[in-house]
């Protein structure tokens, strides 16, 4: 059927409109995300303290720090599913409170096992917060320039990493007072923004392109029928609930992300443990170093998500990201052969090119998959992404830590994450010719 036409914009109006969209929605997800990230991980830094305080093992911590996403990948298909009933504006709020609810309670934990229920609870809370955004966000950016929206949040990645290194050090200086430790002080501190955020969502975050009173009659149709085209351009068509689960798009991108983040968490983790055993810095240090890395990885982000709109090539340059991951990973275990001096450059450069080049991974991976998706998909399809890209996530710190604690260092890891990578890089580019649709559909068809 032919599309409508779209009412006519000039350049400079269609410029403005998004730029109206991004000032009006990217801050508060910007925020949200910068929160989410921040009580998720600061754990890695929290273990310095805790793990010597409540005797945990580096297997025990790295199983705590990984079942964070069993419950985030149980919980994410129903997650996504309400949201797409209730609307992003309450159901993200509702997201937020309950983790920051949780992410405080944390740092009350004494044992192993409360130390694992926590981080599982908290994974239940925040479940279906990262694809939830990007499904509300397709609904508001055309498909051209989904892949940068996405990556003007996504930076919320590496700043919050960089305030966590930055804040680390003073929050957990705090030991001490009033009979409270320095690690309990930073989780029940940096829980607070999360329930502030939560408010500020469910005052200002607007729904759903027809109810926003801030766009005229004019730029609502114009974002419709880009919309319309986009769907159109796809050539996908609506799937039920399972057989959304069985697309290949779902399948293949989701297991892509699975072995990056795998390996992606598995270092950031332990990173502030890493840098401290490699450069002998103290943790106040490590961490300002740490922030710092987090510059370049977050300008990076800006940078080739903007180039992979504009060359309209995300597989490739999803695919030259897993190697420039797969070349850090290398950097990170020959610092421990090398000197102190040249350790703490080896170390931080190969760290900074590492996380730079999963992050762009994790920022391109879905909004590359929405154009090959039906919209009354999406709501399904990102979230079984993300599930399956959690098992990673889970897989990692776990493994991670048992590896550390049997051999009793990091080189090991670091050694074996080159060759974990070589799959997803040849997966994406696989997905890129087209014959992984065509393998399944040929094994869907033979059964």
């Amino acid at each position: 059927m032919e599309l409508p036409a779209p009412t006519p914009l000039t350049r400079a109006m269609e410029r403005r409109l998004i730029a109206k969209l991004s000032w009006r929605i990217l801050p508060l997800i910007f925020l949200s995300y910068l929160v989410a990230v921040m009580d998720r991980a600061n754990i890695s830094y929290a273990s310095v303290q805790m793990n010597a305080s409540l005797g945990f093992s580096a297997a025990v911590y790295g199983f705590g720090a990984g079942v964070f996403f069993v419950g985030y990948s149980l919980f994410e298909i129903p997650s996504n599913m309400m949201l797409a009933r209730f609307g992003a504006r309450r159901w993200i709020a509702r997201i937020m409170l309950t983790w920051g609810v949780v992410s405080g309670l944390m740092a009350f934990v004494q044992t192993p096992t409360q130390f694992y229920v926590m981080r599982f609870l908290l994974g239940v809370a925040e479940a279906g917060f990262y694809p939830g955004v990007l499904l509300y966000l397709s609904q508001w950016f055309p498909a051209t320039m989904l892949a940068r929206s996405v990556s003007r949040f996504y930076i919320a990645n590496p700043i919050s990493f960089m305030m966590m290194g930055s804040l680390a050090g003073l929050l957990m200086s705090l030991d001490g007072t009033l009979g409270v430790a320095g690690w309990q002080w930073m989780l029940l501190l940096e829980a607070v923004p999360a329930l502030v955020v939560a408010a500020l969502l469910l005052l200002f975050l607007p729904d759903r392109i027809a109810t926003a009173k801030w766009l005229s009659a004019d730029e609502k149709d114009w974002l419709e029928h880009h919309h319309a085209a986009d769907h159109a351009a796809s050539g996908a068509v609506e799937h039920d609930f399972w057989r959304s689960l069985a697309n290949p798009v779902v399948l293949g991108f989701g297991l892509t992300c699975a072995l990056v983040f795998m390996c992606g968490n598995a270092i950031s983790y332990s990173a502030p443990k890493m840098l401290m055993q490699a450069t002998g810095w103290s943790l106040g240090t490590v961490g300002f170093a740490a922030a710092l890395t987090q510059i370049p990885v977050a300008l990076a982000m800006l940078l080739v998500c903007w180039h992979s709109d504009h060359r309209r090539a995300p597989h490739v340059h999803i695919a030259a990201m897993i190697a420039l991951a797969a070349i850090g990973a290398c950097g990170m275990a020959l610092a421990f052969l090398t000197g102190p001096g040249q350790a703490v450059v080896a170390m931080i450069a190969a760290y900074c090119l590492f996380n730079a080049a999963s992050s762009v991974v994790g920022t391109l991976a879905i909004p590359t998959a929405s154009a090959m998706l039906h919209p009354q998909n999406r709501a399904v399809a990102f979230a079984a992404i993300n599930t399956i890209a959690q098992i990673g996530n889970f897989l990692g710190p776990t493994l991670w830590g048992i590896a550390a604690s049997r051999t009793g260092s990091f080189q090991f890891g670091l050694g074996a994450i080159p060759i974990i990578l070589l799959a997803p890089f040849g997966l994406i580019l696989f997905m890129r010719r087209g014959k992984l649709r065509s393998a399944v559909r040929a094994a869907v068809g033979a059964g």
